[in-house]
């Protein structure tokens, strides 16, 4: 079987449970939804029931599915140059650095692009670190940081538990619980 190849709706949703693990959930409990399209704030299971996208697919489609403006954007870069190493200097980079410079308080003008929330927590982690000296670490009470080895330790989430002990003992000296203040009187 290839990508390309058909597959009946039905059998998306069993196909994936027989060969995928699930983030954050107990693998045997997992439900997933077969989705097959999106659009605006739209998406679209394989029965053809539509949902409003309420979460922006995990907070990534912020401005909505299938936005005419960033496909087109994503097919321009794709041509030009669909990847660069990190060690590489790009038009992209370049540009959003000096964007970012523009609008960033003080001497806030080095940035470090990653791919996803749990690599930027992880580096922020080493910047921080190697700026201070220090190496305890706060994290808000039930936060979440990223399922990666070492975000997960800061996750004040219980489902951390079974991941423990994440990072090394001798990296993170405490996970201190930080309780949003009280709202009621």
């Amino acid at each position: 079987m290839t990508p390309d190849q058909e597959l009946p709706p039905d059998q998306i949703a069993p196909l994936a449970l027989r060969h995928n693990f699930w983030t954050w959930s107990a693998q045997a409990e997992v439900k997933p939804i077969p989705v097959v399209r999106a659009e605006g704030v739209r998406f679209w299971d394989a029965t053809g029931k539509a949902y409003l996208d309420f979460n922006s697919m995990m907070m990534c489609s912020n401005i909505g599915h299938g936005n005419q403006h960033v496909v087109e954007a994503i097919v321009r870069q794709a041509r030009e140059l669909p990847f660069a190493a990190p060690a590489m200097a790009t038009k992209p980079r370049a540009i959003l650095g000096r964007m970012l410079d523009e609008i960033c308080p003080g001497e806030l003008d080095h940035f470090l692009y990653t791919l996803g929330g749990a690599e930027a927590i992880e580096n922020a982690i080493k910047l921080a670190r190697a700026a201070t000296g220090r190496h305890k670490i706060l994290a808000r009470y039930r936060s979440y940081h990223g399922g990666t080895a070492g975000a997960i330790t800061l996750t004040g989430d219980p489902r951390r538990w079974a991941a423990e002990p994440g990072m090394a003992a001798d990296s993170i000296s405490g996970l201190i619980p930080v309780q949003a203040p009280s709202t009621t009187r």
